[in-house]
């Protein structure tokens, strides 16, 4: 919506750049490790680590009860303890070990 394009280009132009990094990346074979390695030991980690804060700490309590609202209500406190607290330090173990095991 903000490019003003329809869904079908969207879709063609996306598969137009993905499709060129995958040619790409056939004639330089450590572009598709680094990009593996970005995707799978940097974005996802931050991503997840994004959500949890944001589930966590940002998103009003009263909203994700409603939207959990298949949890009794003590399974419910457990997973908004979890969310909060050890999934943000879970998360951030994964990517620094993640990055370290990348140096050595």
């Amino acid at each position: 919506e903000q490019f003003k394009l329809s869904s079908a280009k969207a879709a063609l132009y996306l598969g137009i750049f993905a499709w060129a990094v995958g040619a790409i990346s056939i004639f330089f074979p450590h572009l598709s490790e680094i990009i593996d390695f970005v995707t799978g030991q940097i974005m996802m980690p931050i991503g997840a680590l994004l959500v949890a804060v944001f589930a966590g700490w940002i998103a009003p309590k009263h909203i994700m009860r409603t939207q959990l609202n298949v949890l009794a209500d003590a399974q419910f406190t457990i997973w908004h303890t979890i969310i909060r607290l050890a999934a943000p330090i879970a998360i951030f173990a994964i990517l620094i070990f993640g990055l370290l095991d990348h140096v050595h």
